[in-house]
């Protein structure tokens, strides 16, 4: 189930963000989900017209990470962030959903990867999403706190080690943390 990367259409937000990080990489990446998640996805969609979402690996100090619990469709232990709006720019979605959720001020150190992300059914039904994942650290603030966006979105935001990430985390952003700190 996979197409050469160079046959998608690149939208012009993905356009942008390639020329202003022109070392990130993109991939393909397939996402088997069950029917009720794969419907909460489809109507958050279609509800919210985006042009993707964009995720943090966000540093308070070298080994302190800010992470979001979230609730719903993929819950679990996950990087900071969140949509990107209609004419938003991925990156300026990442500093902005990060401040919504934690309270903190970040800034941006790289692009990590971005993702042509597929969610998919068994009977062939698919979704996709373009995700964004930046590496960035704290310039204002020492604790994240939960904003009261964060609890209007049902989210826990914690601190942990990269000796203490959460059990329950989703996998493919502890493998983004694993990835980067190799």
């Amino acid at each position: 189930m996979s197409r050469n990367i160079n046959e998608i259409n690149y939208p012009p937000s993905i356009i942008n963000l390639l020329n202003r990080y022109n070392y990130v990489s993109i991939s393909e990446v397939w996402q088997p989900i069950d029917l009720e998640n794969f419907e909460k996805i489809k109507e958050k969609r279609l509800g919210h017209p985006s042009e993707g979402a964009a995720l943090g690996l966000i540093t308070i100090s070298e080994d302190r990470l800010v992470l979001a619990k979230r609730s719903g469709p993929n819950s679990g232990w996950a990087l900071p962030g969140g949509r990107v709006e209609i004419g938003e720019e991925f990156d300026t979605a990442m500093i902005r959903e990060v401040k919504e959720e934690t309270g903190l001020a970040v800034t941006i150190d790289l692009a990590l990867t971005i993702e042509y992300k597929t969610f998919t059914l068994s009977d062939g039904q698919s979704l996709n999403i373009w995700l964004a994942v930046f590496k960035g650290h704290v310039i204002s603030g020492d604790q994240p706190r939960q904003t009261e966006e964060a609890l209007k979105e049902g989210l826990e935001i914690g601190v942990f080690t990269l000796d203490t990430l959460p059990v329950d985390m989703l996998a493919g952003d502890k493998q983004k943390i694993t990835d980067f700190f190799k």
